[in-house]
């Protein structure tokens, strides 16, 4: 169990790396800093050329082909050191976020992962929404809140396997994530308003079972 704890952990980090590594990338290189100069650039480029004399258009449209040559070199070269760098700011957030205990990962506050929009005049409501943040068929435990009392209503969370049958009291639940990291908001009762429904995600579990292997 040990051994496929830590390739689960491992294999988390390494299948959000080329994401994280491609928006590092695009933060740094098409930041907002970078886009104005390379606009004044080219406009400056403009004017001079106006009033330019073949020669010195030719030396500027070299200085220009030098400029786009070393722009994709260093692009290319920042892209490896954004590759490189990503599994470790992915840990270190992962640290900030929360702690593992055993298999389970705690978060140290409540993450919120879907914000439902509820609507009136409907007796039975379901609304899907994916924990992107958990593990696949991970046992998850979430909560609901919502932005205004809601009498006579009952609502459940749930996906595939309940730990802990949902309680509409204080509407929270454990149960595992169906195909795709989904689960359910079910609504029952007399609604005759519509509410916003915000869904937090506490701590995920993962647990490799019968029919369960480690992503190797």
């Amino acid at each position: 169990m040990a051994k496929a704890l830590t390739i689960a952990k491992a294999w988390r980090i390494a299948k959000r790396t080329p994401l994280r590594a491609i928006d590092d990338w695009k933060a740094d290189i098409f930041n907002g800093g970078n886009a104005v100069g390379f606009a004044l650039a080219i406009f400056s480029s403009w004017l001079g050329l106006q009033t330019a004399a073949i020669p010195q258009v030719i030396d500027e449209a070299n200085g220009w082909l030098n400029a786009i040559q070393a722009f994709v070199y260093v692009s290319l070269a920042w892209a490896v050191f954004c590759l490189v760098r990503a599994p470790f700011r992915i840990a270190s957030e992962d640290v900030e976020q929360g702690r593992w205990y055993g298999n389970t990962y705690d978060y140290g506050e409540p993450l919120l992962i879907a914000t439902i929009r509820c609507r009136k005049d409907q007796p039975h409501q379901s609304y899907d929404f994916c924990v992107e943040s958990a593990e696949s068929h991970a046992f998850v435990y979430v909560t609901a809140e919502f932005d205004r009392p809601v009498p006579n209503v009952v609502a459940q969370l749930g996906g595939d396997v309940f730990t802990k049958n949902p309680t509409p009291e204080v509407s929270h639940s454990e149960f595992r994530l169906r195909d795709g990291k989904m689960g359910s908001l079910m609504l029952h009762g007399d609604l005759h308003f519509e509410f916003n429904a915000r869904v937090y995600l506490h701590q995920f579990e993962v647990n490799y079972g019968q029919h369960d292997k480690p992503p190797i």
